[in-house]
């Protein structure tokens, strides 16, 4: 990769979040988090096996996400 990505220093942390699991089974997360997910920095997951609980995803930092964590944060 020849540029940096543009990422604010809010984004960065949290990319370090969700690297650490604190978005796992949430049902609605930070604006912040949606946004990482359209820049696919994030993916995000439903969660199989709970029909009640539609709306609860699993977010896992992608490898374009871990790139640039990496790039900020080595």
């Amino acid at each position: 990769m020849t540029d940096k990505q543009d990422v604010t220093e809010s984004e960065i942390s949290c990319l370090e979040m969700v690297r650490n699991g604190n978005y796992l089974n949430v049902a609605s997360a930070c604006n912040e988090v949606e946004t990482l997910v359209a820049k696919g920095y994030v993916s995000k997951v439903a969660l199989v096996g709970m029909p009640l609980m539609q709306r609860h995803y699993d977010y896992v930092l992608s490898v374009p996400g871990l790139i640039v964590l990496r790039q900020y944060k080595p």
